[in-house]
């Protein structure tokens, strides 16, 4: 093993070094072997405009319909570019990166066997902005906005500002429905809400803190918050494209964009005692989920971590439904249907792919890939060998189904669910804490009519977690097939678990088979087992 150190290329404490780090990683690329790069504790800077200019197609992020006038479709900058590497690892030695500009914080493409670890992120003054509310009458509200926040007034209208943003205080007016909303009394419940400075007029009483007058003041509480910012996924924190062995350990991530980390069609990924929380004042720290997880294989691994505040799930772990749209013989052409995931080829020569009823959402059939191409940013063109398709059915890569371990890790102030899952894999959900989740902690979901995201689960334990104020159901099984030809869902044991929601909670399952509920505790007061056409055993 090869040792590096970041101080003999020049690079020092509070100072740009993104130019050099691009360097250091560029020249590491011809180095054969395993190979550290260890830095000196300290802080550093990152910066916007020295970063590298990508192309990405990232799962669950921006539709083509979502950019605006004079942006470039799906250009990213990222300061921590790792492309074609092997054997690597970063040690940061407990440093802090402050990140300045908007930003993906980091992407690592086509590498095997990278580690990633030690270092705290931070984003400097990010377009994420806090109106609280500091007084009320019948007829206006005034608010202090959050002094981490720089803003401006120009020709009577204000503007967030901040390195690559300006962002309008009445941004998307009228169509906002994800506005963060946390009231004093439950500081660590966040749901969503509409736009709060729909009103008549708006004015400045003082720097940081302005008056909105209303025809009706009464959705506003004293102390309540609301977040800011631009809910487009353009940036997110850590994307992962076609890697194996990818291992986050120990990172802190502040602040994201959108979501937290993008790992897609990526063979093992282990995220180990990281912390994705807010600092300071703030009570959100990613705009979206925190990792998504989208046609990976292997064994995906989240354990020992720390999340709180954000503005989607926590995690979820899918892959796709693909619409048939023409077939020849053993070639067929298959479309990505939702408009925020497309660009990139999730097939391997080898894969497995099985025909699933869109409408049953059960396996009709199943064939072996033998090429893959796309053909535009939206369809593919497979040669397979195998049963025959019909109109109806949807294409599954079930060879993109990973195992999951998530364990002994706390989420915290949750604006949607804890975990959405929906892989074939071994799905093994053990000793976690579910706090304060707006929708339900754990689903089981699988659509192929919606969002698209595949597919059914059959191997799940749940076992030793801890579900705390879910505002929805603690568990909810709910596939979401339009008609009943057979359980979608099965194997299921939920056991030796803590439900104490105040309110809701309790477990839904849908249209699945052989689910074992056992030897849980319960101190919720309405716990419920509602069965929705399904094989439920009760201990």
């Amino acid at each position: 093993m090869k040792i590096f150190f970041s101080k003999d290329y020049g690079i020092k404490e509070n100072t740009d070094i993104t130019s050099i780090l691009k360097q250091i990683l560029e020249d590491l690329r011809a180095e054969k072997g395993e190979k550290v790069l260890v830095f000196e504790k300290g802080t550093y800077f990152l910066t916007s405009q020295n970063s590298t200019k990508l192309n990405l197609d990232i799962t669950n992020t921006m539709g083509e319909k979502e950019w605006e006038k004079g942006e470039e479709p799906r250009v990213q900058y990222t300061p921590v570019y790792i492309d074609n590497l092997s054997d690597l690892t970063i040690d940061f030695k407990g440093s802090t990166l402050i990140i300045q500009g908007v930003v993906t914080n980091m992407v690592i493409t086509n590498s095997s066997n990278i580690e990633i670890k030690n270092v705290e992120i931070k984003t400097e003054n990010p377009n994420l902005h806090e109106l609280m509310v500091l007084d009320k009458t019948s007829t206006y509200v005034d608010f202090v906005i959050d002094s981490e926040s720089r803003y401006e007034k120009v020709d009577n209208k204000f503007y967030f500002i901040g390195q690559d943003y300006r962002l309008p205080f009445t941004y998307k007016l009228m169509k906002t429905w994800w506005i963060g909303d946390i009231k004093k009394e439950t500081p660590d419940k966040v749901k969503r809400t509409f736009h709060p400075l729909i009103a008549l007029k708006i004015k400045e009483l003082a720097p940081y803190k302005i008056r909105a007058y209303y025809f009706n003041t009464k959705r506003f509480s004293i102390g309540e918050r609301f977040y800011l910012y631009d809910v487009r996924r353009k940036n997110v924190g850590i994307f992962i494209d076609k890697c194996k062995d990818v291992t986050l350990k120990n990172i802190a991530q502040r602040f994201n964009y959108s979501l937290a980390v993008v790992c897609q069609h990526t063979h093992n990924l282990t995220v180990d005692s990281v912390d994705f929380s807010p600092v300071g004042s703030k009570k959100l720290c990613s705009i979206a989920d925190f990792i998504q997880v989208c046609m990976c294989s292997g064994d995906v691994v989240i354990k020992n971590s720390n999340f709180e505040g954000a503005g989607d799930d926590c995690l979820n772990v899918h892959g796709f439904h693909f619409k048939v749209v023409e077939k020849d013989g053993n070639n067929i052409v298959i479309r990505f249907m939702h408009p925020q995931s497309y660009g990139f080829l999730p097939f391997d020569e080898g894969d497995k792919i099985a025909y699933i009823d869109k409408f049953s959402l059960i396996e009709e059939g199943n064939a072996v890939v033998k090429s893959a191409k796309m053909l535009n940013k939206y369809d593919i063109e497979l040669e397979v060998t195998g049963d025959e398709i019909k109109d109806n059915y949807m294409v599954e890569n079930i060879t993109k189904t990973p195992n999951l371990l998530f364990q002994n890790n706390r989420l915290n102030r949750i604006i949607t669910r804890g975990i959405l899952v929906t892989t074939r894999g071994k799905v093994e959900i053990l000793d976690n804490v579910f706090n304060n989740n707006s929708m339900s902690g754990i689903l089981f979901s699988d659509d192929a009519n919606s969002w698209y995201e595949s597919g059914l689960v059959n191997d799940v334990v749940i076992k030793g977690n801890t579900f705390n104020n879910s505002e929805e159901y603690d568990i909810l099984i709910k596939p979401e097939n339009i008609k009943f030809e057979g359980y979608v869902h099965n194997n299921i044991l939920i056991e030796n678990n803590h439900f104490n929601s105040k309110s809701n909670g309790g477990i839904y399952v849908k249209n699945s088979g052989n689910v074992v509920i056992r030897n849980n505790e319960v101190t919720e007061k309405d716990f419920k087992i509602i069965n929705k056409n399904s094989d439920i055993k009760e201990n």
